[in-house]
């Protein structure tokens, strides 16, 4: 083969300009993953009639506009064999593009030795969407206490008129639930579940990512888990008769001061002291009973009583006196 710079093959022209996008798109545009199939018989012979046997591969011209070629920029497709037969058809996917964008192809022919040939004529396609989904945009999962699990539901649809295997991921503290991976048939779909749920307060950002057929689509996710609140528990303290009680932790003074809030699965010891003439005759509710130091734990609103008895006079001696004997 004569190796020159502006190297053509004598049907180059006629087998080249057969390229074939092969595509169908219904609907308005969206900027989604999407690709192009491109078919194209490859060529036999050298310019100068003979048999082509050092073939290396081909550059693919592509652009949303007739594009320059040949030029710097070009996708790389190898041969299968460098001595092609007459009636090989190649074919290529490009992937990544925008679903329902009219794209312009044209296709060289190059060496072994990196000589290239003419290019074909251009012709353009539409570029379709391989898989869609459900929603279209971003999604918030809104703010929930940390430790709380909530989840949002995506639809992902086969676009393609074969069957697709993909899989689902997204980072933590989002999770996906269910449909990670997925098998479907033409134009079926499948419910994905993305979870948020974090043991820690924050904002966070993440994307689901739904990858199929070489292309990734993206939806970012969002959302806020905020610090749970401490409960709180009343802890009040009646008296019957005469007499105080105290508190520790200090908080309950009584009688000044009979109620107490506290933050739930507080441990607080009651104590009780009589006034004077009275004894402490006991403990009652809360679960405290006795005489001696009430502990018990708060954890709901929480009432106890301490009763106290006034003591009785002693009563005075009428029993007659004897008198003595001289």
């Amino acid at each position: 083969m004569p190796h020159h710079r502006s190297r053509t093959w004598t049907d180059a022209r006629r087998l080249l300009a057969s390229l074939t996008v092969v595509m169908l798109v219904a609907g308005s545009a969206r900027v989604e993953a999407a690709s192009l199939s491109l078919s194209w018989s490859a060529p036999t012979t050298n310019a100068d009639g003979t048999p082509l046997t050092d073939l290396a591969g081909y550059h693919l011209y592509l652009a949303t506009s007739p594009p320059p070629c040949p030029s710097v920029s070009y996708f790389s497709v190898g041969a299968p064999t460098p001595a092609p037969s007459i009636g090989d058809v190649l074919s290529s996917r490009v992937v990544s593009l925008v679903a329902g964008a009219t794209y312009f192809v044209a296709v060289t022919a190059v060496d072994l030795g990196g000589l290239e040939s003419q290019c074909t004529q251009t012709v353009s396609g539409l570029a379709q969407a391989d898989i869609t989904v459900n929603p279209s945009t971003a999604v918030d999962f809104g703010t929930v206490p940390a430790g709380t699990a909530v989840d949002r539901s995506f639809t992902v649809t086969n676009a393609t008129a074969g069957s697709l295997t993909g899989s689902v991921s997204v980072g933590a503290p989002f999770s996906i639930v269910t449909g990670g991976s997925f098998s479907l048939a033409p134009g079926g779909s499948q419910t994905v579940v993305a979870r948020l749920l974090s043991a820690t307060a924050g904002s966070f950002a993440s994307n689901v990512n739904v990858s199929a057929n070489g292309d990734t689509i993206s939806r970012t996710v969002t959302g806020t888990t905020t610090s749970t609140p401490a409960a709180n528990a009343t802890l009040t303290v009646t008296r019957t008769g005469s007499g105080s009680v105290s508190s520790a932790p200090v908080g309950i003074q009584c009688g000044s001061t009979c109620a107490e809030t506290v933050t739930t699965g507080t441990s607080v010891a009651l104590t009780a002291v009589p006034a004077s003439g009275s004894t402490f005759s006991g403990w009652s509710g809360g679960g405290c009973s006795g005489t001696g130091t009430c502990t018990l734990t708060v954890n709901s609103n929480t009432a106890v009583n301490a009763t106290f008895t006034v003591e009785r006079a002693p009563r005075p001696d009428t029993s007659p006196k004897r008198k003595g004997h001289r």
